[in-house]
């Protein structure tokens, strides 16, 4: 990459082996601006402290993620955690613990999807199978705290909305580029 001139480098490499393949840039000297996503599991305050020892050269590296930073908690969210915390003993803090705390908003959300999204298949077509799950996932809102979504039969991702954030060595987090949030949701 380096030989070639490459300067910036997209990385489809999980959260794990994405440092060791950033520090075997730094000890040969190559300083490219560094691009990550969701999609490895990468652009999340929790996994952003993988990067610490390679920090030198991983700063300022910019992420797209689908995480707009709420700045308090929604009902839906604190209510699922709640409810987390009541059945685990396990507490999550938003703010604090925003990577925990937002996954377990995701992943009540998602059961709650499936749930809903098996009892129309049931309702709507008499039947419980993949194709019936999948046209009455089609008909259910997505949209997650102030993360909008939709699906369609067009369309099978939930979040309409995306957002640049920017790494930084001082704190091992990403903040976000608040001008970059598309669409311009008012946050």
């Amino acid at each position: 990459l380096q030989a070639s001139g490459v300067d910036t480098v997209f990385s489809l490499l999980s959260a794990l082996a994405y440092p060791t393949f950033v520090g075997a840039a730094e000890v040969v000297g190559f300083d490219p601006q560094w691009l990550s996503s969701d999609f490895e599991i990468q652009v999340f305050n929790s996994s952003a402290k993988f990067m610490e020892s390679v920090g030198g050269s991983y700063d300022g590296a910019i992420g797209f993620s689908y995480q707009i930073d709420d700045t308090s908690p929604d009902d839906y969210g604190q209510a699922c955690n709640d409810t987390f915390s009541e059945i685990t003993g396990i507490t999550y803090t938003f703010g604090t613990d925003s990577d925990a705390w937002l996954n377990t908003r995701s992943q009540c959300q998602a059961v709650d999807l499936i749930v809903a999204a098996l009892n129309k298949a049931m309702e709507q077509y008499g039947v419980i199978n993949q194709a019936t799950i999948i046209l009455a996932m089609e008909t259910l809102d997505p949209t997650l705290g102030s993360i909008p979504g939709s699906w369609g039969p067009g369309k099978h991702d939930g979040a309409d909305s995306g957002v640049l954030k920017t790494w930084h060595k001082d704190c091992l987090c990403w903040s976000m580029i608040e001008e970059s949030i598309t669409p311009d949701l008012g946050v």
